[in-house]
């Protein structure tokens, strides 16, 4: 198994959407072992962890980064999802994993751990997902990694 890292700058903070994914491939699982993100901008956020109802619409993609060297990048792949496109994706998670409401100051953030994995399945995904329904969510550097 190796352990991958991945990180994004996210400008969605569209109600009551997924805001960011970590999505696996037909073939790999992942086990999620940190979650990340810190406010570009100063507004007060709720953020939940979570598996979308009706799968995944992610759009853009950045592969995982090994975090040792030698190692091929991973083919899990961490992605966003941006503005209203989401909304024919998947819908709001049935439970959280986590939730987390983050007051509204540049740089302020979270840092979810999971020290034994929470394992995403093949073909799925989890989503950090921007909870209140209006656009009052910051933007955010979110990271995830993993390992397979």
């Amino acid at each position: 198994m190796a352990i991958y890292s991945a990180a994004l700058r996210i400008a969605n903070n569209q109600g009551a959407q997924s805001h960011a994914q970590l999505v696996t491939t037909t073939t790999k699982r992942a086990n999620v072992l940190e979650i990340g993100l810190t406010l570009i901008f100063a507004n007060a956020s709720q953020f939940g962890l979570g598996h979308m109802v009706g799968g995944s619409n992610a759009l853009v993609f950045a592969n995982g980064l090994p975090e040792i060297g030698g190692v091929s990048n991973g083919t899990s792949e961490s992605s966003i999802t941006v503005g209203h496109t989401a909304l024919t994706g998947g819908t709001t998670p049935l439970a959280f994993y986590r939730r987390a409401s983050i007051g509204g100051a540049v740089g302020a953030g979270l840092v979810w751990t999971f020290p034994r994995g929470l394992t995403v399945p093949t073909a799925n995904s989890i989503s950090v997902w921007n909870i209140p329904a209006t656009n009052t969510n910051s933007n955010t550097d979110t990271w995830f990694v993993w390992d397979e």
